[in-house]
């Protein structure tokens, strides 16, 4: 039966922990870094910004489709009132 001896067994160990260190390496290249980070911040303030003035205009252009189409109505009654008149139709 083999032996091991205990550079062999120290070896298999200072393997294992250079594996391990390799795969923490890789692991903290991957990772964004703070100013990457505030790079990413930055730029979703900016999205947020704008969603939020998008918003306004949004409403803005719904409260005027909203007085566009009263006015539009109200003309329309109004026309269909004279009609009625005119006509001697009662109204319903």
């Amino acid at each position: 039966m083999a032996e091991i001896t205990i550079k062999e067994i120290k070896k298999v160990i200072d393997d294992g922990f250079e594996k391990q260190a390799l795969m923490i390496k890789r692991g903290f290249d991957e990772t964004a870094t703070k100013s990457e980070l505030k790079l990413v911040e930055n730029r979703l303030t900016g999205v947020e910004t704008n969603m939020l003035r998008l918003n306004d205009r949004v409403k803005s252009l719904e409260s005027n489709v909203d007085r566009v189409l009263y006015k539009e109505m109200d003309r329309l009654e109004r026309r269909v009132t004279k009609l009625e008149q005119k006509t001697g139709i009662s109204p319903a």
